[in-house]
């Protein structure tokens, strides 16, 4: 049973990392509109006070070339949209700020400033990303 349940669990793995970066049209950044389900699970999220729950969600930039995936663990990935470049993160919240550093490697944190108004995680680059609410 217990190999079973570490095959399935393995496949999911795999399967997420295939396709996880996938080109996906935006669905909700700049100049689309949402329905109102998205506006309504917008107006339930108590954006005050973030949250990895909350938080938790796939981030694509503006040209749609990289993609930030924030999990509910306190995980994070980044990878560049259709290629195989991907790197692992631990995050933490402090604020309206999150603060990302690469798992097993000596790095600094990027952080990045959440707008709760568009949605969006802004990097001291400049670098915007817009939280995507549905994928597939």
């Amino acid at each position: 049973m217990k190999k079973a349940f570490l095959f399935v669990l393995g496949m999911m793995l795999l399967t997420v990392g295939f396709t996880g970066c996938k080109y996906s049209k935006p669905l909700d950044g700049p100049g689309m509109e949402l329905d109102s389900a998205d506006v309504a699970a917008l107006d339930s999220m108590n954006v005050s006070e973030l949250t990895y729950a909350n938080m938790a969600g796939i981030y694509d930039d503006e040209g749609q070339e990289s993609r930030i995936s924030l999990n509910t663990d306190g995980t994070a990935s980044w990878c560049m949209i259709g290629s195989l470049n991907y790197t692992e993160y631990t995050y933490r919240i402090e604020g309206n700020t999150i603060c990302m550093k690469a798992k097993e490697v000596d790095s600094e944190e990027e952080c990045y400033e959440y707008d709760p108004d568009t949605r969006t995680l802004k990097n001291e680059q400049g670098a915007v990303y817009y939280r995507q609410s549905r994928w597939g």
